[in-house]
């Protein structure tokens, strides 16, 4: 009987480990159907652009009127940067999607090792009730409810605190980026008061160090989004992380073709602040729940303690 009940409670934590892994895949399946219908959008995108340059080298009657107005070389200069715009966008975006499919091909080969611990749960579960009616001892039926309970509130401990762990990495990451901007405003600011090509270069460093970071802050920020699927769907709760996925896009539709750079950095920088303030609501309130599972495992504790010591 021992070994039943140990058995069964195996089962029972593999099955609402199976349960989460479920969740999550349906959060990165959606967000990768969003990214293909996105990296389509973006395609065609890159095509016009293509095309608009390319019109543009063909010195037809477009060129003509540009060149007779003196505007051509700025046209074209504003209409290559759009296209490089277009195409870091469009490589961007797959970065993305490819980073989304394999989380998925992740979780689908963890998910299979706990596949078919809810049949193994039922059939343990119809043994062990059929042990404890035999033996007509009411205090085990209790006993039993009370693990069950308890397995449940560890399972959500578990995940809270991967959900906890996963947010407070893209705050420390968006941190790192608003560093990166920081010093970009700085060389910026310098350049503009007359700093020349040393400022002007510590600025663009610092702008790629921003962009690189704020791809891992992507990745991050996909699994914070998977780990929130889960814990939403075992609390019920309403955690708003919209904005999130329009950051990426926000920073590649502004440095890249806009001449007022520095404007840019800013709002760079407050986007960046903003979720970062985001982030840390959504860890206050998953903190909030952890404790609350961790009163509740305390006190399902005491009361299975207060059963096994009375029981005779």
């Amino acid at each position: 009987m021992h070994n039943t009940a140990e058995e069964l409670q195996q089962q029972l934590e593999g099955m609402q480990i199976y349960k989460s892994y479920q969740h999550r895949l349906a959060s990165i399946r959606e967000e990768i159907r969003v990214l293909r219908s996105q990296l389509l959008a973006l395609e065609d995108s890159c095509k016009k652009e293509d095309q608009d340059v390319e019109e543009l080298k063909k010195s037809g009657l477009q060129a003509f009127y540009l060149k007779v107005r003196g505007k051509y070389e700025e046209t074209m200069d504003r209409e290559i940067l759009e296209a490089a715009a277009a195409k870091v966008k469009y490589e961007n975006k797959q970065f993305e999607l490819e980073d989304a499919q394999k989380r998925e091909y992740s979780l689908q080969v963890e998910a299979m090792q706990y596949c078919k611990c809810e049949m193994n749960y039922k059939n343990l579960y119809e043994r062990r009730l059929q042990e404890l009616l035999a033996e007509d001892n009411g205090a085990k039926v209790e006993l039993l409810d009370y693990k069950s309970k308890l397995t449940n509130s560890e399972h959500n401990k578990k995940e809270l605190k991967e959900a906890i762990t996963a947010g407070r990495r893209v705050k420390s990451e968006l941190e790192r980026v608003e560093q990166s901007l920081d010093s970009a405003r700085s060389y910026g600011t310098w350049d503009i008061m007359g700093g020349g090509l040393v400022a002007d270069a510590m600025k663009h460093s610092s702008l790629d160090d921003a962009k690189s970071r704020l791809r891992t802050v992507q990745s991050l920020m996909r699994e914070f989004r998977t780990e929130l699927a889960d814990v939403r769907m075992s609390f019920d709760i309403q955690i708003n992380t919209d904005g999130f996925a329009k950051f990426a896009d926000f920073w590649f539709d502004g440095l890249f073709a806009d001449w007022n750079m520095q404007n840019k950095i800013n709002d760079a920088r407050n986007n960046v602040i903003t979720s970062k303030q985001k982030v840390e609501s959504i860890i206050h309130r998953l903190e909030q729940l952890h404790r609350q599972e961790e009163s509740a495992i305390h006190e399902y504790q005491r009361r299975i303690d207060d059963i096994v010591n009375s029981t005779k």
